[in-house]
């Protein structure tokens, strides 16, 4: 029951994308199964040719979807990451609206469910990718970093320094190996210097 722009256009333009959102709650499915048993069907099957027969029914069909189940409006810009659908946006709106009216119990399990969304929907764009060849692989990690400024950062500014990451790193792996190994304990105090 979702139309296709429901999966998410791709933004290639500069342009913020308006994209409907169906609302898929059982009350809704249900409520437009029971319009739909109940339409008369008479205005479709009266035509005899088969191409104006389809048009009608398509055309009622989607009369009664839009007058049933509740249509929401998500704008999609170029500064939306690729693995936020519409669906998710919708749910990132109803979230910070539930985080600003102080309900943080039903914020935070809606914020749970988003996360598994996003996970899912990241997985499925690495899916679609294991057949590419690296120009198309490449691309898709330059989308994924650039957030549309030319400043950008890393993820962590310890990476933005190279002396600071070799270091962190040596220092930060010897205390792992020295929790883990009991051993190293025994050793002379001065070998286990750390500064």
């Amino acid at each position: 029951m979702c139309d296709a722009s429901c999966c998410g256009p791709s933004v290639v333009s500069n342009r913020r994308v308006a994209v409907n959102v169906f609302d898929h709650r059982a009350h809704n499915i249900d409520r437009l199964r029971r319009v739909i048993s109940l339409f008369d069907w008479s205005v479709v099957t009266c035509v005899t040719e088969i191409s104006a027969m389809y048009a009608r029914f398509l055309e009622a069909l989607t009369s009664l979807v839009y007058t049933n189940v509740p249509v929401n409006v998500v704008r999609l810009g170029p500064r939306d990451p690729p693995f936020i659908t519409p669906v998710i946006k919708q749910l990132l709106r109803k979230r910070n609206y539930l985080r600003r009216r102080a309900r943080y119990l039903e914020a935070n399990s809606l914020a749970e469910k988003i996360n598994l969304l996003i996970t899912q929907s990241r997985s499925s764009n690495l899916i679609k990718l294991a057949n590419a060849n690296p120009k198309q692989l490449w691309a898709a990690v330059k989308s994924s970093v650039n957030t549309g400024s030319r400043n950008h950062s890393s993820a962590h500014p310890l990476l933005n320094d190279v002396h600071a990451v070799n270091d962190f790193l040596p220092a930060y792996l010897f205390i792992l190996l020295v929790k883990d190994a009991p051993w190293l304990h025994s050793l002379h105090p001065t070998v286990l210097k750390i500064s």
